[in-house]
């Protein structure tokens, strides 16, 4: 687990999906140039009482990849 105390604020729940979108594909990034595997790993949002608000699996971050 990895903590943020200081956390972000956002506008709205759609502004942290964004956000939170691009913090896990940059994850990912990461793991992947030091060859860990990440993406059965999972982000969870909390708001200020310390209540989840979003949790998403970091293989939900991923572009769909075209058939064919």
């Amino acid at each position: 687990m990895i903590e943020d105390p200081e956390g972000e604020v956002y506008s709205d729940l759609q502004a942290m999906r964004v956000a939170a979108t691009a913090k896990v594909r940059d994850m990912i990034a990461e793991g992947d140039q030091k060859g860990e595997d990440r993406r059965g790993w999972q982000i969870e949002i909390m708001d200020r009482a310390n209540q989840p608000v979003l949790t998403m699996m970091f293989s939900e971050a991923l572009d769909p990849r075209p058939s064919g």
